[in-house]
């Protein structure tokens, strides 16, 4: 048998067929269904997976065009309606507060005063209490 291309050459065949009308058909061994269906698998196997991992990445090159696709036009869509003004263009257009403005505003504090202001919880505990007493006062 050649090993170029393992199918038999003219001359092996001939002298397969000679054999063949002379002693009559040979047995194949047992196992060799068996190993040509192992071999037929594992080489279906290798196909499906390889179909897998084909559809996979075709799969991972559409999303990834998708999305440079929507990171380009999303600006082009955008810029027709509104533009993204500069931080320049924002600063210019706001305009500085006047001094009655600033002096309208409400009076907080110092910074002691601010901080040692009750919290919610200790109001809520003093109205508790004015509460309990002015009770006390009612039922007395």
């Amino acid at each position: 048998m050649s090993n170029y291309n393992e199918y038999l050459s003219d001359e092996e065949l001939n002298k397969l067929i000679t054999e063949i009308e002379e002693e009559g058909e040979k047995v194949a061994p047992c196992s060799i269904e068996e190993s040509v269906l192992v071999y037929v698998d594992k080489r279906n196997n290798k196909k499906s997976e390889k179909i897998s991992y084909y559809i996979y990445c075709a799969k991972v090159v559409a999303s990834m065009a998708a999305a440079v696709f929507i990171l380009v036009l999303l600006p082009v869509v955008k810029g027709n309606n509104h533009s993204i003004p500069a931080k320049e263009e924002v600063v210019v257009q706001e305009e500085p507060l006047s001094k009655e403005e600033l002096l309208s505003k409400e009076y907080t504090g110092k910074k002691d005063e601010v901080l040692n202001r009750p919290t919610g919880r200790e109001r809520i505990e003093r109205l508790q209490s004015e509460l309990q007493s002015k009770i006390e006062e009612l039922y007395q």
